[in-house]
């Protein structure tokens, strides 16, 4: 689920708006960048872990450099801050693109359940979503509580924003690196069904 959809809703649009534009889509866009940056460092490191340690470090920078999907946002992200603006019609164009991305993903991903004929592995699914969905968003509240000293509203903000279910940027990174895309798939499914609870009830909690 896209934060974008979830401020959506309407019981978290009433509960959180002063804070959806302000707050939730700066952290959203934060979050991604630097979640995506770290997952995919993480992967690369341990796909040329072997040989010396700065020979690690150059395979990891070269192939972070040449990756899309960090330098499609990277430039994205410059041009935004720096560039005039697009003329009307490029900008809607490319704005239409950006759109069809994540529904394109979640075709990708409908299409590979139906496919997919093993057993699910519920063992390392029900361990990612209970990260997802509970491990995420309390170590967010101990961090914002303890650490940052965020107001109360704010900390809600985070922590909901924290337990959002699994997203399709995980089942790309596993199909790209031909990782287990079939649990990812389970835990993006399972997650999303089960936050429509634990969503409703860190709302509830936080606006009390």
């Amino acid at each position: 689920m896209n934060p974008r959809r979830l401020y959506r809703l309407p019981a978290v649009h009433r509960r959180l708006r002063r804070f959806q534009y302000a707050v939730g889509y700066d952290y959203r866009n934060s979050h991604r960048m630097h979640s995506v940056w770290v997952a995919i460092s993480l992967v690369e490191i341990e796909l040329n872990d072997s040989g010396t340690l700065t020979g690690v470090i150059r395979k990891v920078a070269v192939s972070l450099a040449k990756n899309p999907i960090l330098i499609a946002p990277t430039l994205g992200a410059i041009y935004g801050a720096f560039a005039p603006a697009l003329p009307k019609g490029p900008d809607r164009f490319l704005s239409l693109l950006a759109s069809a991305a994540s529904p394109c993903a979640l075709v990708s991903l409908g299409a590979f359940i139906a496919d997919v004929r093993s057993r699910p592995k519920w063992g390392e699914i029900s361990d990612m979503v209970l990260l997802k969905l509970l491990g995420q968003p309390a170590l967010t509240w101990l961090l914002a509580r303890f650490v940052f000293h965020l107001p109360p509203l704010l900390t809600g903000v985070a922590v909901v924003v924290a337990a959002l279910p699994t997203g399709t940027g995980p089942y790309m990174l596993a199909n790209i690196y031909r990782r287990d895309a079939a649990a990812i798939a389970g835990s993006i499914f399972v997650s999303t069904v089960l936050s429509v609870v634990s969503i409703a009830v860190l709302v509830a909690l936080f606006t009390a």
